[in-house]
């Protein structure tokens, strides 16, 4: 069985001070910082950084914001963004919101 993704939101400040025995530390999580266009990831004990920096965004993004992994429900008002040369891989897609994508979305 697949493992549940877990998307987290906060300041930059509150998600670096975390550490593996912090009560908000959850292993393979997703950590967004509220006002920048990149992310962390919680593995290995570590917070590591992905993304595009403050000034760009790369790759996919939900609402401006690079997602790490696969969301299967586009709520109302959200903004999947899928750029050329990328693949969005999912099992099943529901879209309420909006889907831009000039790459390709693989549904299996």
């Amino acid at each position: 069985m697949g493992a549940t993704i877990r998307f987290i939101y906060g300041t930059e400040a509150q998600i670096l001070e975390l550490t593996p025995s912090s009560p908000n530390w959850v292993e393979r999580a997703f950590y967004y910082p509220e006002d920048k266009t990149y992310f962390y990831q919680a593995l290995g004990g570590v917070m590591k950084k992905y993304g595009g920096g403050e000034e760009s965004s790369t790759g996919i993004t939900l609402d401006g914001r690079n997602i790490g992994g696969v969301k299967m429900l586009i709520d109302d008002e959200e903004i999947l963004h899928i750029p050329a040369q990328w693949e969005y891989n999912v099992r099943r897609l529901l879209v309420r919101g909006i889907i831009n994508t000039l790459g390709t979305i693989n549904i299996f």
